[in-house]
């Protein structure tokens, strides 16, 4: 008779991963953009008072 032995899997998959270094890079690419509007915008209200 053979044993029927499940293996548990620990861990994550390859296209959990990518998924996730995907949202993070979406993100990131979100929170430059937005940075970059405001550190203009800022420079524009700071040149004005000049």
């Amino acid at each position: 008779m053979r044993k029927i032995c499940k293996q548990s899997r620990k861990g994550f998959t390859l296209l959990e991963l990518i998924i996730v270094v995907a949202i993070i890079v979406i993100v990131t690419a979100i929170a430059i953009i937005v940075l970059g509007g405001a550190l203009k915008s800022a420079k524009d209200f700071t040149d004005s008072l000049m």
